[in-house]
């Protein structure tokens, strides 16, 4: 069995207030032209943000899985950390997240 490979699995950006950070977990079902057909949260990160993740999630595309070389339905979970903290610098006092690495 192959893994399927992402083509496209863009996370929305969360609207959240709290500052702070989550970890979950959403489960996709990916069919053999390597669409998701199905998304669910399996470990929750916020009610609002879970609504939104599972939407994008509906859009995400794969290069399908392949048992023996021929496309097959898989049901993958994908891990998702969001950490709405301000980045930090000089005038952010209090926690804060590090800042992204350039590109």
């Amino acid at each position: 069995m192959v893994a399927p490979v992402v083509v496209s699995q863009p996370v929305p950006i969360p609207q959240i207030r709290e500052e702070r950070e989550w970890d979950g977990e959403v489960e996709v079902t990916i069919n053999t032209n390597g669409r998701v057909i199905a998304a669910r949260m399996i470990k929750p990160i916020h009610p609002a943000y879970d609504q939104q993740l599972v939407r994008a999630a509906l859009q995400w595309t794969y290069k399908p899985a392949l048992r023996d070389g021929v496309p097959t339905p898989y049901v993958k979970q994908i891990s998702v950390h969001v950490d709405t903290r301000p980045e930090c610098s000089a005038h952010v006092i209090g926690p804060c997240r590090p800042a992204a690495p350039a590109r």
